[in-house]
């Protein structure tokens, strides 16, 4: 499924964006957080439209059960982004430390995936009606 492509690519990347101590160091040494976070901003939202289109697909084909975990999943990337985004200082975070919430989160995220197929796998193994109810 493509959703599933979708959400195994843009993951990753999310994780990869997370800054330790040295890496805001020399962003704030550079005076570049406005262009490092716009560039964050970018990669963030792009990734964002390309879950929601997959999503989309599976939202038009169902069942409720496969359609709820896929935006429990568009939903799950959105947050994650959104501490990402709160450590680049693109948002502000909610009261919280954005890495420390995005690690939190990100423990979800194999859980989330696993519910998505287990919904997926279930709809597809069942037998159509085949007598024109």
């Amino acid at each position: 499924m493509q959703l599933l492509a979708v959400w195994d690519e843009v993951l990753p990347k999310l994780e990869q964006m997370t800054l330790d101590d040295d890496e805001q160091a020399r962003i704030s040494e550079h005076d570049a957080w406005d262009e490092v976070s716009a560039a964050a901003h970018g990669r963030v939202e792009g990734d964002r439209s390309l879950l929601r289109r997959a999503a989309e697909r599976v939202e038009m084909l169902g069942p409720e059960e496969v359609e709820q975990a896929a935006l429990v999943m568009v939903e799950t990337h959105r947050n994650l982004g959104d501490c990402i985004l709160g450590q680049y200082k693109v948002i502000e975070s909610v009261g919280r430390e954005p890495i420390a919430a995005f690690w939190q989160l990100e423990e979800q995220v194999n859980e989330r995936r696993a519910v998505f197929v287990a919904a997926a796998k279930e709809t597809l193994r069942q037998t159509p009606d085949t007598k024109g109810s």
